[in-house]
């Protein structure tokens, strides 16, 4: 009891850390907002790069533990080649390589918040429809925004769409992610706390991309939630799988692969030199989604994993019970 105890409180101060991040984050980028839009945009781009890109810093650590495949050098050369195929993608065909982009970001953030939400019998569909939640629907909460970065990307306009079918979009993504949580409550996949947890981060969501530009309040999520979410999961589960691991350690893995992402998208943006505000955030999602695909890939194969394990682990203890009951009868 006392275990569960520390467990749940350690868990409270992690999510009230993070309900005060978001917090102070859409404070400043309000008041740089009424400052200039330029501001607001830098100081994205650079929550991005120093607390978002690190995120996938450890992959490599992760995969050791997760695959049969423990030869390190044909993982990074498996991701070099995965990612090298989507520059040229990115090349030949803007339009598909963005679709590409946004499925995959949204299976990739659906995903980690239904692991993070302990929800059982997650499969790729539920991932889906709430990472529809998350990156898609808010799209359409602020249609012109996003458009023209479509526009400066692929050449195509969302302008076709009419509110009219940009509403029954939102809505039946919502709709139908009410569903799946009433759901999953009702059959006892979820645990309430979670429940509520749950509701708690869709209606944040939801006001963020309501109150600000798409970028800021996908920063804020992407920094707060889904970066934070990751650095916990992925230290959970390296502390458990290494023996003597702890925080210094992991910070030390995340310190090298970040350092060198983060001088290498720099570099980059100095050699292409973005002549303008709408250019400089698409260069720098490009580069973004370059390293996502890889990332993606280990990451589904990581939650499985560690599904697999939990289950195992929950089957274990309960035939230890059963045995502790016969032994007493």
């Amino acid at each position: 009891m006392e275990g569960n105890a520390y467990s749940l409180l350690l868990l409270i101060m992690f999510k009230t850390f993070q309900y005060i991040g978001v917090v102070l984050s859409a404070t400043i980028l309000l008041f740089l907002k009424n400052l200039e839009d330029k501001y607001s945009t830098i100081f994205c781009l650079t929550l991005i790069l120093l607390l978002g890109i690190p995120h996938g810093a450890v992959d490599h650590k992760i995969h050791q533990t997760t695959s049969k495949q423990k030869n390190i050098s044909i993982y990074f050369i498996a991701y070099l080649f995965i990612s090298a195929g989507y520059v040229v993608l990115w090349i030949l065909d803007p339009a598909k390589s963005l679709v590409i982009f946004f499925i995959l970001s949204s299976y990739h953030f659906g995903q980690e918040l239904l692991e993070d939400v302990k929800m059982k019998r997650i499969n790729p569909a539920f991932s889906l429809l709430w990472g529809f939640l998350i990156l898609i629907a808010p799209i359409f909460f602020n249609p012109l925004e996003v458009d023209f970065f479509v526009n400066t990307l692929t050449g195509y306009s969302l302008k076709g769409v009419s509110q009219f079918q940009s509403f029954s979009i939102v809505f039946i993504i919502y709709l139908m992610a009410l569903i799946h949580l009433i759901y999953a409550y009702t059959k006892k996949h979820l645990e309430k706390i979670k429940f509520k947890h749950l509701l708690l981060f869709v209606s944040i969501n939801t006001v963020l991309h309501l109150t600000l530009d798409f970028v800021a309040a996908f920063t804020i999520y992407f920094i707060c939630f889904h970066s934070l979410n990751a650095f916990k999961h992925q230290y959970d589960w390296l502390s458990l799988n290494k023996k003597g691991y702890n925080l210094k350690k992991f910070i030390i893995d995340l310190s090298g692969f970040s350092i060198l992402s983060i001088f290498g998208i720099v570099f980059l943006l100095l050699v292409f030199k973005p002549s303008n505000q709408a250019s400089l955030i698409t260069l720098f999602f490009i580069m973004i989604s370059i390293v996502t695909l890889p990332h993606v890939i280990t990451l589904d194969q990581f939650y499985k994993v560690k599904k697999v394990k939990i289950n195992q682990l929950n089957s274990s203890n309960l035939d230890n019970k059963e045995v502790s009951s016969l032994t007493k009868h």
